[in-house]
């Protein structure tokens, strides 16, 4: 079987040796030539609305559009975590399905680029073209706050970073009195995970929290929950 390709920069159906031969014997002598069906591909697109929660869509290719001559039987989903699905996980939908769901339960984990595919499975045993997209997970809660205090009105506030892209994150860090919920202190770091205040009144008592934020690829995380401590 061999693949024509290059009309209108798109793929053209696979076409049988014996086929081929045909059309271009048919070309050669100046005959007319049959028309060729365009393969066409579902518009795919992917976005992250939690941690480990994307949602998918797409949409029908044009040949198997209203006035299209294929028929969907089935769609079929690759997920990969990277660009050449090597290992991919593939799933399949009713045709009537034109978005899913993806979670933990597909394998996803918080601060990490997907690659997703999807193409349309035809009743006649043909398939569209893989239509593809990419999305990245979002920050889960920052763990494991932490207080160390070594002199009078001087704290270092610590958390540990995320396992994945840590490094990549800048940390928005917030200090209340919670009597009141009072903002008493409001900064951010990049890439590191402490950050060392001074001022504080002896014998008060504070709370802390933090989140991590990367606006170009994984968004905002949520803010974790306050630790809280008493300034010596």
């Amino acid at each position: 079987m061999v693949l024509v390709s290059g009309l209108l920069g798109k793929n053209l159906m696979p076409l049988q040796p014996s086929k081929l031969i045909g059309l271009l014997v048919c070309v050669a002598l100046g005959v007319a030539t049959p028309a060729l069906a365009l393969i066409s591909q579902p518009v795919v697109e992917a976005e992250a609305t939690a941690p480990r929660i994307a949602t998918v869509l797409w949409d029908v290719p044009t040949e198997a559009s209203e006035n299209g001559d294929k028929v969907v039987a089935s769609w079929e989903l690759d997920l990969a975590d990277n660009f050449s699905f090597s290992g991919a996980d593939t799933y399949t939908y009713a045709a009537d399905r034109l978005s899913t769901t993806l979670d933990r339960d597909q394998g996803l984990r918080s601060i990490k680029q997907y690659y997703v595919r999807v193409r349309a499975m035809y009743t006649d045993e043909t398939s569209s073209n893989y239509g593809s997209t990419y999305f990245y997970t979002m920050i889960g809660k920052i763990k494991n706050l932490r207080v160390e205090q070594s002199l009078a009105g001087t704290a270092k506030l610590k958390w540990d970073k995320p396992a994945r892209e840590g490094d990549a994150l800048t940390y928005n860090v917030r200090l209340y009195r919670k009597s009141n919920d009072k903002l008493v202190f409001e900064d951010s770091v990049y890439g590191k995970n402490n950050l060392t205040v001074t001022g504080l009144t002896s014998g008060r008592r504070y709370y802390f929290k933090v989140r991590g934020r990367n606006d170009s690829k994984y968004g905002i995380g949520r803010w974790s929950d306050p630790k809280s401590f008493t300034a010596l």
